[in-house]
């Protein structure tokens, strides 16, 4: 008997993936976090799109390296999915803000670092 992993392998009969044969498939999202994968993944089955997440099992053994988990679907299915997830995934936030407050906590601990020189030096002086 053969085994296989339904999480990972490509070695699968239709059956197992919910009559989506692997041949047949298109990675329509790439997620960091597996929830975040989740949540897709079970919008798109509630809008009647068969799909199946893969390399989520290597999330939870190697915790320490950012592996992607991917989200396929159905070739037919790949256009109105990504309409759904891009109407569901929330839009990327700008980071222009967090980069200016960071520069600014740069700045402030650098102007610190340099008062408490500069009062120790008159303190010994």
């Amino acid at each position: 008997m053969k085994e296989s992993d339904p999480l990972d392998s490509w070695e699968l009969e239709s059956d197992q993936l919910g009559l989506l044969d692997a041949s047949d498939s298109e990675v329509v999202a790439k997620f960091y976090s597996p929830l975040e994968a989740d949540l897709a993944a079970a919008k798109l089955r509630s809008e009647g799109i068969v799909c199946f997440l893969a390399n989520t099992a290597s999330q939870h053994v190697q915790t320490q390296i950012m592996n992607m988990v991917r989200l396929h679907v159905r070739k037919a299915d790949r256009d109105r999915a990504r309409e759904i997830l891009q109407d569901f995934l929330p839009e990327p936030e700008s980071d222009s803000g967090s980069v200016w407050v960071g520069m600014l906590i740069i700045l402030g601990i650098v102007a610190i670092i340099w008062l408490v020189g500069y009062a120790i030096r008159a303190l010994l002086a």
